[in-house]
């Protein structure tokens, strides 16, 4: 009985420890998405500045939905939980900005955005690529280690 139960927590420590680094390489993977589709957001809202008469609030929502949010002072803001602290300072900057200009000033504003967010999306795709299969092995190989100790 008492090896069965040994037996059991070691295989709990090995799934729970294995876990954490697949969670951590979620986390690479969901930000890798979330930049893709903040791109491809952003440029539907320069087509949509270019060509659409529709209050700023209204195309913000139309492309990122519920990933902008306006704060107390009524000034959107980048809320996606999947980017970095980083990618929604350049998002927010872009955001504070749109409005305060000409269409052609605010589609130059954009297409910097796009390019900064696209370094950022070269970077967490870096990361991904390094570290995710690094965080994975860890975790599978810190419980293996525990569970060897349990037994």
């Amino acid at each position: 009985m008492s090896y069965s139960l040994k037996l059991f927590g070691a295989l709990a420590v090995v799934i729970s420890l294995s876990s954490v680094g697949f969670l951590k390489a979620d986390i690479l993977k969901r930000r890798v998405l979330a930049l893709n589709f903040t791109i491809s957001a952003i440029g539907a809202l320069s087509e949509f500045i270019s060509y659409g008469n529709d209050e700023r609030s209204v195309l913000l929502s139309k492309c990122l939905g519920d990933r902008v949010a306006y704060n107390s002072s009524g000034v959107a803001e980048c809320n996606d939980a999947d980017l970095d602290v980083s990618d929604k300072q350049i998002i927010n900057e872009m955001l504070t900005k749109l409005g305060s200009g000409d269409v052609d000033g605010e589609n130059r504003r954009i297409e910097l955005c796009k390019t900064r967010l696209q370094t950022q999306l070269t970077a967490a795709r870096r990361d991904y690529n390094d570290k995710s299969k690094v965080y994975r092995s860890i975790g599978v190989c810190a419980g293996l280690a525990f569970a060897i100790f349990i037994i």
